[in-house]
């Protein structure tokens, strides 16, 4: 067992002795150290050298070595610090009872004259300061989600699957003719088939383009996939061989163009002005006669007139638009309702209505009078709107159960105010009563006194101002008798 183990230590420090003779260059380059010179790296690196004594012949005298890292981070630190010290390093070697200690001296060159050892740095580190960390991002974001609604990763990726398909549907052109949005697809009528596009301002361009179910509803992108379902279908080219009429291509030209009227965002708000679906709900609107008798019904009023101002909502220049509200709602909220919609700013206008002026006419009377006779017409109209809105808000108020409501509660407040006279007792109301009677009668007997005061005071300012001249008149009369008496 001793020979073995003496021949594993013999053996290791031959590997140690030919690891070492290799890497003794690449260590000495990697030791800062103060240059010298004219002298290379090279040069450098064989002024390091290790003088081995051993008494086995597979060493080598005077061989140059270095310790190899893979004996070891400590050892390679320990010794490369020790050098950095400029100090003789004793290594120590393998040894058992056959196999002295052996003392390898490692003998560094001296530093020259002119070396300086380096000063330290000007700049100091700066000191750790603690800040938070706020977590955000969309990371974060599916975190929460996925806490507050106890979801599994493989949920929530389900669900973020199902949302993009929803938006892809929603966002999609059409171009490969699917009908993601659901528009364009009502069945034409007879009577609509058979409209004149010269009288494209009496047709309804929602119905033409399939779109009466969302109206002024309808986005854009809406509009621009249902007038493509409508061209691909009516197209004049796919009738041409179906029919010899010369009037197959009307229905077509009526689609182009409610297709240039609602893909304008001017225009398209003149038609929504007078929606003939539109004009015709307004004439259904209530009257004070269809409530005759069900004035107390509650849920009628709130059933009949809450639809009636949510339509007019759309109308309004000013945002957002108070609705009719509960039953139940404040006198705050009631009376800010009623305030809005007297004061109601509308954008509706009726320039869609304007008579064209004739074809071919180069009078200018002629347009002058159309244009006048139009402006007339429009102020016509918005003037009967704006009368016909405020007809229905008097309506609405007179019908009010909330108004009645209030009104009863301020009057109940006014007759408990005045029984109690701010909660006083009967018997403490006889006796203030009676205290301010007193008061007003000291308060008067009071003022005449100083009345009377005051008219004896002048009575005697009087007196005494009538003693005075008479005193005077009898000093001048003597005056002038004294002077008449010696003459």
């Amino acid at each position: 067992m001793q020979s073995r183990g003496n021949e594993q230590d013999r053996l290791m420090w031959l590997h140690v002795q030919s690891e070492l003779s290799l890497h003794l260059e690449d260590l000495v380059d990697r030791i800062p150290r103060p240059p010298k010179t004219g002298q290379s790296n090279a040069a450098l690196s064989e002024s390091y050298h290790v003088n081995t004594c051993t008494r086995h012949d597979c060493l080598v005298e005077n061989q140059s070595i270095s310790i190899p890292e893979e004996f070891g981070e400590m050892t390679c630190l320990t010794l490369v610090a020790r050098l950095l010290r400029f100090i003789k390093v004793p290594l120590q070697l393998p040894s058992s009872e056959n196999t002295s200690a052996m003392a390898t001296p490692v003998t560094l060159p001296s530093l020259p004259p002119s070396w300086t050892p380096p000063s330290e740095p000007a700049s100091s580190i700066s000191p750790f300061v603690q800040r938070r960390l706020i977590p955000a991002g969309s990371a974060y974001l599916a975190h929460i989600k996925r806490t507050l609604n106890n979801l599994t990763f493989d949920e929530h990726d389900k669900q973020l699957e199902e949302e993009r398909k929803r938006l892809e549907l929603l966002n999609a052109d059409g171009l490969n003719g699917e009908d993601d949005l659901g528009v364009g697809d009502e069945e034409e009528s007879p009577e609509l088939l058979l409209l004149d596009a010269k009288e494209w301002k009496k047709q309804d361009h929602y119905q033409v383009l399939g779109l009466s179910h969302l109206r002024f509803k309808a986005t854009p992108e809406q509009i621009k996939i249902a007038h493509r379902k409508k061209v691909l279908k009516h197209h004049p080219d796919k009738k041409a061989g179906a029919s010899h009429t010369t009037n197959d291509d009307a229905f077509f030209k009526c689609i182009q163009k409610a297709n240039e009227v609602l893909t304008n965002p001017e225009r398209r708000r003149q038609f929504d002005s007078v929606d003939p679906v539109c004009l015709s709900v307004e004439e259904d609107d209530p009257s004070a006669s269809d409530f005759k008798g069900q004035e107390k019904d509650t849920a009628l009023f709130f059933r009949t007139f809450a639809p009636i101002f949510e339509r007019e909502a759309r109308f309004s220049k000013k945002l957002p638009v108070p609705m009719l509200g509960e039953n139940d709602d404040s006198k705050e909220s009631v009376q800010a309702f009623y305030d809005f919609w007297y004061n109601f700013d509308s954008w509706r206008s009726f320039e869609y209505l304007d008579k064209e002026v004739n074809e071919g006419s180069d009078n200018r009377d002629d347009k002058r009078y159309t244009e006048k006779k139009n402006k007339t017409e429009r102020a016509r109209r918005k003037k009967e709107d704006i009368t016909r809105l405020r007809n229905l808000v008097d309506l609405t108020l007179n019908l009010d159960p909330r108004i009645k409501r209030i009104k009863q509660e301020e009057k109940e407040a006014r007759e408990a105010k005045k029984k109690t006279k701010g909660g006083m007792s009967a018997a403490e109301q006889k006796a203030k009563a009676e205290e301010d009677k007193r008061k007003a009668e000291e308060e008067a007997q009071r003022k005449e006194e100083e009345e009377k005061v005051a008219r004896a005071e002048a009575k005697k300012a009087k007196a005494a101002a009538a003693n005075a001249a008479k005193k005077a008149r009898r000093q001048q009369r003597a005056a002038d008798a004294d002077e008449v008496a010696p003459s």
